[in-house]
């Protein structure tokens, strides 16, 4: 794999983490997680109800940031990968997996073994295509 085709998945994956941080973003701005751990924290209703709407604003906007920096990583991610599905699907497993990890992390989301084992296909699939995409280049 070459620097340039190495530097195209990167970026792929950072995309795709910038896309897991938009959904965790807008489920932030309209869940009632920041209002319950701003209860949790802060004694006086008055100033969590100011916290909790100036997080949700913040988180809100925070939404079209990291989406807007997701597609400026996937383009130029499709410029440096092998090829566009490469970085298709590199981008889509890191989102999947990224999502799933933050939901577990943030919001106490549990994971099935059926969830492990399609992120176990995911990952499979994703090799496959990086090594049919080598081979291509070999050739």
């Amino acid at each position: 794999m070459s620097g340039t085709s190495r530097h195209g998945l990167v970026l792929a994956v950072m995309a795709g983490t910038m896309a897991a941080l938009g959904s965790v973003f807008a489920k932030l701005a309209f869940d009632e997680t920041l209002s319950t751990l701003c209860t949790n924290l802060i004694v006086h209703d008055i100033t969590c109800g100011w916290v909790t709407l100036v997080s949700r604003v913040v988180c809100f906007m925070s939404v079209f940031g990291s989406n807007g920096l997701m597609w400026i990583l996937f383009t130029k991610s499709m410029q440096y990968s092998i090829s566009t599905v490469e970085a298709t699907v590199t981008n889509t497993a890191s989102n999947f997996l990224v999502t799933a990890i933050l939901g577990c992390l943030i919001f106490g989301e549990v994971l099935s073994p059926r969830w492990f084992m399609g992120s176990v296909f995911i990952v499979c699939g994703l090799l496959l295509i990086h090594r049919s995409g080598d081979k291509e280049k070999a050739e």
